[in-house]
């Protein structure tokens, strides 16, 4: 049998286009926030579920303030966390609205 002929999706042209790259981000600081600290090499795609429910906030306008609490009541509420951190979580909201707005030039 021959080497698997799927491409390597990360080398893909696609990643490079400017109209993706809110959507990466969004995906990239959902790993960075990772409130379970379950992120790795092999598992990258624990939170990826959480992404279009958050996309739909960034295009809303959501501010950096609603968007921390969310994540903060998805920690706590949706998987149960005994602790969350409150900081952390307002860090990666104030990066996301911060980057979408200028993004989509709002």
């Amino acid at each position: 049998m021959s080497a698997d002929p799927t491409p390597d999706p990360l080398k893909s042209d696609y990643l490079q286009r400017p109209d993706v790259q809110g959507y990466l981000l969004v995906l990239e600081v959902l790993r960075d926030w990772d409130p379970i600290g379950v992120i790795s090499a092999t598992n990258r795609d624990e939170y990826d579920h959480y992404a279009p429910e958050l996309i739909r906030m960034l295009d809303a306008r959501a501010s950096s303030a609603f968007v921390g609490e969310w994540l903060i009541d998805l920690a706590a509420n949706h998987m149960a966390l005994s602790f969350v951190d409150k900081h952390h979580s307002h860090r990666c909201a104030e990066r996301l609205t911060e980057f979408w707005r200028a993004w989509k030039g709002k």
